[in-house]
């Protein structure tokens, strides 16, 4: 039923999050680390979903910090909100330290990623719908997934020295399932991107013997490893105390 309803989900929003653009399938451009740029945001909130469609399209690598409900990461953002103005928190927010850049707001954001990393490449396609989509399709992946990727379980330990990392793309449906457990343990990670056209797939071929998402890094563990349902059930076994 999970891969079903994640499926569903993905379907929902196809075209969006699937592969990258052609500007930059072949591109040499400078990017920033992952380090420095952050994303805070879950996986059940639809404007943190076209922010994260984005990221395949333009095919980065960040960082994730999620804040789904309970989550320690929460107040962090509640001090970002004060400093800049707003009268409570909002998600996404995120932080660009190439740029010096801290914002609310999915489509500033997306603005933002679009001027500063897409090499020519302007919005998805349909360019017309991407955007109004959000509130058309955006929240049918929450209402399938009955909410999952939304809030911190109780069974959290203490959040391991080193961010994980997470090959994915935002379409899968497979990925989706792998993004939903780290929401809910309230777990940083390094989101590199390996959507369609990706170059990063060949580096993901060498790690991993194959270009199949997800693949999850944890140095933390040393542990390495595909499949979805072996990567949430070893997340759970790590990172939760039941």
């Amino acid at each position: 039923l999970d891969t079903l309803t994640s499926g569903l989900s993905s379907i929902s929003r196809l075209p969006f999050g699937t592969k990258v653009a052609p500007q930059l399938a072949d591109a040499q451009m400078e990017r920033p680390s992952a380090s420095q740029l952050r994303l805070y945001e879950f996986e059940g909130c639809p404007f943190c979903r076209r922010v994260r469609e984005v990221a395949t399209h333009l095919d980065l690598e960040y960082t994730v910090v999620p804040c789904g409900q309970k989550s320690r990461h929460r107040d962090y953002v509640k001090k970002a909100s004060s400093a800049l103005g707003k009268t409570s928190p909002t998600f996404p927010y995120f932080e660009d330290d190439a740029e010096s850049v801290k914002m609310f707001e999915s489509e500033d954001i997306i603005s933002h990623l679009i001027a500063k990393y897409g090499n020519g490449a302007g919005l998805p396609e349909p360019v017309d719908y991407f955007l109004p989509s959000t509130l058309v399709t955006g929240w049918i992946p929450a209402l399938l997934r009955f909410g999952k990727g939304s809030s911190v379980v109780d069974s959290v330990v203490e959040e391991p020295s080193q961010p994980l990392v997470l090959y994915n793309y935002d379409g899968n449906q497979f990925c989706r399932l792998v993004r939903e457990a780290l929401v809910e343990l309230d777990l940083k990670y390094i989101s590199k991107s390996v959507g369609k056209g990706s170059p990063r797939r060949e580096e993901l071929r060498e790690r991993a013997g194959a270009t199949t998402a997800p693949y999850l890094i944890d140095p933390n563990s040393g542990v390495e490893m595909g499949e979805s349902a072996d990567i949430v059930e070893n997340l759970f076994r790590t990172y939760s105390s039941k």
